[in-house]
This record gives structure tokens, sequence and C-alpha cells, in this order.
């Protein structure tokens, strides 16, 4: 178990990073009025862009390395085939499920598939699934299981502060290498996205198991950071690369933030959140981006459509929770949800 500083800290990021994530696949939205407020507005609009990228980026690092964190917490082999089963309630049957929803979804608004195309996109990172957004879910599942190769390379503290180092520079190499061979395997589908984010959920899990020593944790992400920082010079970007899967681990073990309560509905719905907001950007979204798309200002527009887009997706997601409660529908609630809009960290005072 983890102590209560610890569990509110993923509990409030949980829904920060949740919004971030809705506000960065929303993109840029172009105002009717496009140039119209000089170079000024030009820069501030491309900087507002820029902005939500990074912040997607850091968004995604966080998942991968909460659910690393809580995976391998207090893990042990005989432990792995439990967790193993409620992960595939928690992550694999909600996924399912959604990707069905979003497909009949499609259907409905005219786009076709083929049931080959739909199982490759789905179980195959051939390519993103319908609801998009969700491709980490089956990501992390695939890791979870994973989890017999990975928890005796972490297990040791040294040897796995050495894997957790290696992993870091891997990743970065082979996403970012102009080796053909290794450049065809992390172009196929989505697997370079799953490979980016790797060291996030390694360095997370590597944590879960060695929480105990705190201290030791935060010196493990002070020296990947410090590395990344002398290897910028050979290795391009390699600092903004460590930071980015860093930086997640760094704010759980290091603050105390604000506290966003367990049995809140804006922390119950967050899944609702993240499986809703892809594949209505296309019709909810369209409709917010037409009313947007009158202001004056590009760089005014941008903000405002990620920040309205992701207030109504958020209040369609308590609407969605609230009827299935009143309906009293708890299997259907746990089957969309994977169980979290009741479920509790457990911690220690």
């Amino acid at each position: 178990m983890i102590d209560k500083s610890t569990s509110d800290n993923i509990k409030t990021l949980g829904v920060v990073m949740t919004a971030a994530i809705v506000m960065y696949h929303c993109g840029a939205t172009a105002s009717s009025n496009a140039g119209g407020g000089g170079m000024v507005d030009l820069w501030l609009n491309d900087h507002v862009s820029i902005a939500f990228n990074q912040i997607g980026v850091f968004a995604m690092s966080y998942f991968f390395t909460v659910t690393g964190f809580l995976f391998f917490l207090g893990l042990s082999l005989g432990k792995i085939p439990s967790k193993i089963r409620k992960r595939v309630k928690t992550l694999l049957i909600p996924y399912v499920a959604w990707e069905i929803i979003a497909t009949c979804y499609y259907a409905a608004i005219g786009r076709t598939y083929s049931f080959n195309a739909w199982a490759s996109t789905v179980f195959l990172f051939n390519a993103w699934p319908p609801d998009g957004a969700l491709w980490y879910v089956y990501a992390i599942f695939l890791l979870a299981c994973c989890s017999y190769v990975l928890l005796p390379l972490l297990n040791n503290g040294k040897f796995g502060g050495v894997a957790v180092l290696v992993c870091f520079f891997a990743c970065y190499f082979f996403c970012n290498t102009s080796n053909p061979a290794i450049s065809s395997i992390v172009s196929y589908g989505y697997l370079g996205n799953v490979l980016t984010y790797l060291p996030a959920y390694v360095l997370g899990a590597y944590i879960g198991l060695h929480f105990d020593s705190k201290t030791s944790m935060i010196n493990l992400c002070i020296f990947l950071l410090l590395t990344g920082f002398i290897f910028s010079a050979y290795m391009g970007n390699s600092i903004e690369f460590v930071l980015a899967r860093c930086l997640p681990s760094l704010t759980i073990l290091l603050f105390n933030l604000p506290v966003i309560k367990g049995e809140s509905t804006v922390y119950k719905v967050t899944f609702l959140v993240y499986a809703l907001h892809q594949p209505l950007l296309s019709t909810l979204g369209g409709a917010i981006r037409n009313c947007i798309s009158y202001m004056p200002s590009m760089a005014l527009a941008n903000l405002s459509f990620r920040f309205v887009y992701c207030l109504a997706i958020f209040c369609l997601a308590i609407a969605l929770y609230y009827l299935l409660k009143r309906m009293n529908a708890p299997f259907i609630t746990s089957l969309l949800t994977g169980g979290r809009a009741e479920r509790k960290i457990k911690t220690v005072e």
C-alpha cells in the first residue's frame, strides 16, 4: 500500500492529465478571421499548439508511469496471475467494449469497417483503433502480461536501476535511429508510440517495487535527467525525452498536490471522459468548433475550443455516470469504466 499523500497525488493528477489529453487531442482551431489578429496573434497561436503538444507528451508519460507503478507496487511472482486477471477486467474488457461502441457510432455516421481491418487495428497494433485514444489501455495490458520478464529485471535495486537506464536510452535510440531495419519495426502501426512511452512505464514499475526507498527513487530520476542532459550534446533532444518521462515520477514522489477526493464524481468519470472524447470530436467537437471559429483571434479560438470541449466532455461523462446509477446498472457501469467508478486506492496513514 502507498501513503495517503502519494494516493492523493495520483487521484489529482489522474483528473488533470485526463483533461490535458482531451485538450491535446482537440488540435488547433482556426478562426474564420485567420491572420486578422496580426503577427502577434499568429505567434501566440503557434505557441499555444506547441505547448499543448508538450503537455500531451507529459500527460501520456504520466499514464504509463502510474499504471506501471500501481501494477508493480508490492508485486511478487506469486501475485502476477491475480493481477493480470484483474487487468482483464479493468483494462482489456472495457477497451474492447469501447472499441465496439466506437465502431457502431462511426458506422452510424457513415464510416465502414471490415472485420479483418477492425481486428487488426484493435488487437495487432496495425493502425489506430476506432477509439484511438484508448490505444494505451491495450498497450499497458500487454505490458502487464510482460511482468514475468520485467519483475526479475527490476526486482534487484542496483541491477534494476541499470535496467531502467538501459531502457531509457535503448528506446530513445530505437525511436530516433536512421537504421532501416530498426525503423521498419518501430514504424509498424503505432508500435513507435508504445516504445516512446515504455521508459515511463518501466520507471514507474521500478519505483513501485522499491517505493519504500523514496529517496533512492528520487535520486534515480535526478541521475536520469543528468545523464540525458550530458548526452544531449550527442543525441539531440535526449534531455527532453528523459525529462518528459521522469517528471511524472518526481511529481508523484515530491509534491503534495491539492486533493481531489476518491469519492468525487470528477475522479470517477475519468475513464468515461477518456473513452468518449475522441470519437465525439467530429460531431460535438465540430459543433463547438463552428461557434468558436467566429472569434477574431486565432490564439483565443485555439485556447477556447480546447477548454470548452474538455468541459463539455466532462459534463457528458458525468451525465452518463449518473444515468447509469439511476438505471441501477452496476454491471454496465463496471464494464464501461473497468470498475474505476467505485474503486479506491488503498493507503496507509
